[in-house]
């Protein structure tokens, strides 16, 4: 029996991994009602995983998707921020994750004015 009632499901603290994020990202079960989806701390997804994630048609409630504390790049990143069916995502936490960004600066102070 589905209980219809929108509460968060938390798979932190999982070794979710590639076939676990695709398996994810097609879940139906949850269509109507997943508005909270924590997988922080698994670290082990990646931008692979993110981006199996971010194929999701799904999920159309989801407000807020927890991915701190893993492996997510700007690939990743990317990909989760361009799904087109989570309108009402308001919270993405991509906190303490691995970035690829670059951002040193190699030009010399005098080239800018204060």
């Amino acid at each position: 029996m589905i209980m219809n009632i929108a509460h968060p499901i938390s798979l932190s603290k999982n070794q979710i991994g590639d076939k676990g994020a695709t398996a994810l990202s097609k879940n139906q079960v949850w269509k109507k009602y997943l508005t909270i989806l924590d997988l922080s701390f698994n670290f082990n997804i990646g931008n692979k995983e993110a981006t199996a994630l971010s194929s999701n048609q799904i999920w159309k409630n989801l407000t807020t998707l927890h991915l701190s504390e893993n492996e997510i790049g700007v690939e990743g990143a990317t990909a989760l921020s361009n799904n087109q069916v989570w309108k009402n995502l308001t919270i993405l936490d991509l906190s303490k994750n691995v970035t690829t960004l670059d951002l040193s600066y190699s030009g010399s102070t005098s080239d800018h004015e204060c």
